[in-house]
């Protein structure tokens, strides 16, 4: 999840450019988000496990993002970072 201000969005896919100090998002709808499931054979019957966890960045502006286009943002906008365990 990408949080700007009052806004949030799902973050469909992310490319990171470590050199250049930004990752370029696409981004969806906060209701888009989904958690995977894998079947785990050590359990009889199969049993779904989650195999992702939830990461939200924080941004220091409040910009509203368009959905149908690629962002690219400056990390040193990202205000912070914080992983949810499942």
């Amino acid at each position: 999840m990408l949080h700007s201000g009052m806004n949030a969005y799902t973050v469909h896919s992310v490319e990171l450019d470590k050199a250049k100090k930004e990752m370029t998002v696409q981004l969806d709808k906060p209701d888009s988000l989904h958690v995977f499931y894998i079947k785990n054979p050590a359990t009889k019957p199969y049993k779904a496990i989650p195999t992702l966890s939830e990461i939200h960045v924080y941004m220091k502006d409040s910009i509203s993002y368009t959905l149908d286009e690629p962002h690219t943002l400056l990390m040193a906008n990202v205000a912070s970072i914080e992983m949810l365990e499942p």
